[in-house]
Parts: C-alpha cells; sequence; structure tokens
C-alpha cells in the first residue's frame, strides 16, 4: 500500500463520515481508513479494516493529541507508507481532483500539501478575532494558553497531504501542543524544515467544481434521484444546480442502477455521486420535483423529477462555465474555432419542410451563412461533425444560431446561448 486516505473523524459525526467513505470508496487511489477517539485498553485498534480507533478522547478541545496519535498508528501500522491524507468529514470530495493529486506525487516528491497560509507573526488568544472564535466554538478558558497561532506555514485542517518522512516527525518528542491541529502541525514541521508545497487540496466556495469542498457551513444536502433518459435526467441536474445555488445546497446525484445514463457522468464529472441504496438515504424525506416548496429544503432531502426551465434560462452562464471546466470540452471546441460565426443543423430528418423552410429564413438574414450539421451519422449536404451526444450539447451554446429539433437536449443546449442576437429557429409544436 502506497497512500493512505484517513477520514478525520468522531462518533457524533461518524455518519458523515460514512457517507464521506461511500464515495471515496473504490474510487480513488488510496486505501481509506475512519478514525475516532475512544477510551480503549491500548493505543489504537482497527476494526472491519475501515476503522482505526485511537485512545484519545473524541473532543474537538483534544484534535491536536487524536493527530498525533493518528501519525504515530499509521506509521507503526503501514511503516512503509508514502504518505496519508488527513481528511475532516465535512468535505465533499472531487474524486478527479484527488486522483490527479495522488498521481502527481509519484512525479514529484512533496512532504507536505495542500494550501498553504502562512501566519507572520504570532497571534494570541487574548484578544481579537483568535478569542470570538474560541468563545463561539464555547472552548474552556482552560484551553486558551496553548491556543496560540506561532510563526510558520500551515495548512489547514480539512484536508492536507504528509509524507513518510513527515509523518515520522511526530515521533519525536518535542512537540508544541498547540490547540489548533493544523498549526500545530505546520508549526512542528517548519521547525524540522519541511515546508508545505502550495497547491490547495479544497476551497470553501461551493461553486468551484474542479477541486474538493469543505462543507465549513454544514449546508444541507440535495440527493437528487436519476431516472428516465439521457434528456431527462439532464433537465434533472441542470434544473438542480441552479436550485442548490439559489438555496445554498449540496448537490449529490443519486446513481439508480437499472436507468442511471453514463453520459451525465461524463457532462458533470466533477459531481459527487452515490448508489441508490447508499444508507445514509435512509430515513431521509424523498419529494417529487413538481411539488417542491422552498420551504420543504431545511433538511437534507432527496429529490426526484426536478424540472425548472426558468431556473436555466436565468442562469445560463453559471451553468455552461461548469462544462467549460472540463479540459476535454475545452479541447473539443478548440478543434472547431469557427462555430461561433456558423449556425448548426440538428434535426431528426434533414429533408423535411421545417429544415428547408428554416435554412430560407437564416440566409435571408444572411446570405452566406455557413452550417454544420451535428449527428451521430455523416450527411453529405453540409460540414458534417460526427460527435457523441455530450459532445453536440457542449457545442450548440458556441454557435451563433441554428436549427434545431425538438429534441429536449438540444432545446436546453440552446439556452446556455445568451447572446441576444441568436437565431435559433424550432419546430412548431
Amino acid at each position: 500500500m502506497k497512500i493512505l486516505f484517513v477520514i478525520f473523524s468522531c462518533k457524533k459525526y461518524l455518519r458523515d463520515a460514512e457517507l464521506l467513505y461511500s464515495i471515496l470508496n473504490n474510487n480513488i487511489n488510496a486505501k481509506i481508513l475512519i478514525t475516532y477517539g475512544e477510551n480503549i485498553d491500548k493505543n489504537y485498534k482497527v476494526i472491519d479494516d475501515k476503522y482505526l480507533i485511537l485512545n484519545v478522547k473524541d473532543d474537538y478541545e483534544y484534535l491536536n493529541e487524536k493527530s498525533i496519535a493518528l501519525f504515530n498508528s499509521v506509521i507503526e501500522l503501514y511503516p512503509d507508507i508514502k504518505g496519508i491524507f488527513k481528511c475532516d468529514d465535512d468535505i465533499i470530495p472531487n474524486i478527479n481532483h484527488i486522483n490527479n493529486y495522488i498521481n502527481n506525487l509519484s512525479k514529484n516528491n512533496v512532504d507536505y500539501g495542500g494550501k498553504c497560509l502562512n501566519v507572520e507573526r504570532r497571534v494570541s488568544p487574548e484578544k481579537g478575532l483568535l478569542k470570538e472564535y474560541l468563545l463561539k466554538k464555547k472552548i474552556d478558558e482552560k484551553f486558551f494558553k496553548c491556543a496560540y497561532k506561532p510563526v510558520c506555514k500551515f495548512c489547514p485542517g480539512p484536508i492536507y497531504y504528509l509524507s513518510n518522512r513527515a509523518i515520522k516527525m511526530f515521533q519525536l518528542k518535542d512537540i508544541e501542543k498547540i490547540f489548533f491541529e493544523d498549526v500545530m502541525v505546520g508549526n512542528h514541521l517548519t521547525k524540522n524544515k519541511i515546508y508545505p508545497d502550495d497547491k490547495p487540496l479544497y476551497s470553501d466556495n461551493f461553486s468551484d467544481f474542479h477541486i474538493s469542498i469543505h462543507n465549513c457551513e454544514k449546508l444541507k444536502k440535495i440527493f437528487l434521484e436519476l431516472d428516465g433518459n439521457f434528456d431527462n435526467q439532464l433537465f434533472d441536474v441542470m434544473s438542480s444546480i441552479i436550485l442548490t445555488r439559489k438555496y445554498n445546497r449540496i448537490l449529490i446525484l443519486v446513481e439508480k442502477r437499472k436507468s442511471y445514463n453514463k453520459d451525465i457522468g461524463i457532462l458533470f464529472p466533477n459531481f459527487v455521486k452515490i448508489g441508490e441504496n447508499n444508507s445514509y438515504l435512509n430515513n431521509i424525506q424523498k419529494l417529487d420535483g413538481s411539488k417542491i416548496k422552498n420551504e420543504l429544503i431545511n433538511e437534507d432531502i432527496i429529490l426526484k423529477n426536478y424540472k425548472n426551465e426558468v431556473f436555466i434560462k436565468e442562469s445560463p452562464r453559471r451553468l455552461l462555465n461548469i462544462f467549460k471546466n472540463d479540459k476535454k470540452n475545452t479541447d473539443l471546441l478548440k478543434k472547431y474555432p469557427d462555430i461561433e460565426k456558423s449556425y448548426f443543423i440538428y434535426t431528426d430528418n434533414s429533408d423535411d419542410s421545417f429544415l428547408n423552410e428554416s435554412l430560407k429564413t437564416i440566409k435571408a438574414k444572411e446570405k452566406d451563412a455557413k452550417f454544420y450539421f451535428l449527428t451521430n451519422k455523416p450527411n453529405s449536404k453540409y460540414d458534417t461533425l460526427i460527435l457523441k451526444d455530450t459532445e453536440i450539447f457542449f457545442l450548440i451554446p458556441f454557435f451563433k444560431g441554428g436549427i434545431c429539433s425538438g429534441r429536449l437536449m438540444c432545446k436546453l443546449a440552446t439556452y446556455l446561448n445568451d447572446d441576444e442576437n441568436k437565431l435559433i429557429l424550432f419546430p412548431k409544436i
């Protein structure tokens, strides 16, 4: 085993840790453990090759001791390990970003990695924001004397990486037990001339789709149950993205074994997905999207069949940016640099009267209009792009206009084009 991914939790939030475990398990290139504290008769014990229980107090005030106990137990259990991720249970993981980071570890010699913060002068708990924080968290004043921040560089606690070399530094006896475990780790490593490699592993902004999210505000979750064909699932996901942004919720996709469309995973690779039988979903209220009321999403809910055309039309840029952040899509766009000056044709029948009338309409506006026929099959009359549905959906918003079939996927794609001068023609229904 080369990499260990440890979910740093406590009994109070074990349910959240279990959810995170189920998302990561078999999806990242690392062994995963959940750790928490308990009064046991030895330093640690492992249960079911899943739980690493440490002989420390499980309260927030003892996170520093829990971290040291974790590092020492890991080195004893896995002496040849390459390194560990220490990850809090309130992280919403981005699987791709985590795996990319793990893969890059084989190329780079990183001892300590994550988002880097620099404490340039000592911060004491006697006054100011630090004291306000401690009082807000209702920390007993007996801990105030060690609740300071010395001059050092550190990686904040939600998630960071330590190499074997860095972990072994905590076998030393001169550890300054600072109240804040992440500051303690950074300070101790700074003293031993190990400094953070500043490559963030998380963001506090839950609109950052390219990286794991720290759910620091404990936002409630909407579990979107995906059913129906690709077009319907696409409509549900697009609508739910705006719903969760509007009401500050975390969106998690629920894959139904018999109906989940893999193209959804291709279009939304950075969204968290779980199976329909995940135990976290037990006893959560299930709502039909057609009946949802705003006041009903103050707790975690399972949502099905949620379609909101108005939301999508109101937020085209927000949705389009999700797809533009995916490298395979931007590479596709580079292959066809002239589509912004062209029109698309996406119809079920290239010879029908609707197509002919639509061509006349566009050519009346622009005599030398250029057209691309978007299809899975070639068509000799026009420049044809033989593409997958996911590629067609992504490209349509970048054309200056086009001729669209009655297919829902095509209609949704046109909503992402916010050019006021666009000319897009649909068949009459």
